[in-house]
């Protein structure tokens, strides 16, 4: 049986070295650059897929580029949020909705769902989504933060009373509702690259599902129930996001700013 790597020396010193794939050995000619067809399309593959994942640009010491800055912000509010425990998970208010409905032509008809205890996961994800901007002037930064794969699960009550040939349907159990992403877009003043203060905030999610629902079997309402389920969990988020986190992200502003006049 022949040696391998006496193989591979011996090629390597006539400027040959051989690649094995499976069961198919390619050799590349060190001394002429070229290299086989299989050899190359591996190459290109590899190449274009290192060019498609953008370099994660993250918060350097004396920020001067607009993601430089923006970046900077958003680790300093990444902190806020990890000291205050919500990396792991964020506890939100109960909530109450009550939903109209129309059924047997009764238009005074609701549902009310009840939320309760629930908490959001998912705010150790916060992130810069795009290359931020500056203003002509560069006196006003604008970019976009965002959370990616969160989730809010909360145990919930259903009350349906029953109206005409709608049967009464009351129900409990637990909800977990996923949302793939939540946006929020913001603006700050600057001077001398240093933010100043928050000038626009405005949140907005991207597709959201609903991941589990317990103790639904058997309900002719449950397609009812799982869009309001869905509608009520996902404000319960966006309303966080644009009260607890917007917050978070304003101290981080004004410690910089603060940082700064000391």
């Amino acid at each position: 049986m022949t040696d391998s790597n006496f193989l591979l020396r011996q090629r390597a010193g006539q400027g040959i070295k051989e690649e094995t794939d499976g069961d198919m050995t390619q050799a590349v000619d060190l001394r002429s650059n070229k290299m086989s067809p299989l050899t190359a399309l591996f190459l290109a593959c590899f190449l274009g897929l290192a060019a498609a994942i953008p370099a994660e640009e993250r918060a350097v010491p004396n920020p001067k580029t607009p993601n430089q800055i923006f970046d900077a912000v958003v680790e300093r509010a990444e902190a806020n949020i990890a000291s205050l425990g919500w990396s792991d998970s964020k506890n939100v208010q109960n909530a109450h909705t009550d939903i109209p409905l129309e059924v047997s032509d009764n238009p005074n008809t609701i549902e009310r769902l009840s939320i309760t205890g629930a908490r959001i996961v998912g705010f150790n994800s916060l992130r810069r989504s795009k290359s931020a901007t500056f203003n002509a002037d560069k006196s006003v930064l604008k970019g976009t933060v965002m959370f990616t794969d969160a989730s809010i699960i909360a145990d919930y009550d259903v009350v349906f009373s029953g109206v005409g040939e709608a049967k009464q349907d009351v129900r409990n159990g637990q909800v977990t509702e996923r949302l793939a992403t939540i946006f929020a877009d913001l603006e700050m003043s600057l001077e001398n690259n240093v933010p100043q203060n928050l000038l626009r905030y405005n949140v907005r999610t991207g597709n959201d599902k609903l991941d589990s629902l317990t103790n639904m079997a058997g309900s002719e309402m449950a397609i009812i129930h799982r869009a309001g389920f869905r509608k009520a969990l996902r404000e319960l988020v966006e309303n966080t996001v644009a009260t607890n986190i917007k917050v978070q992200i304003n101290k981080a502003i004004q410690a910089w700013k603060a940082e700064a006049t000391a």
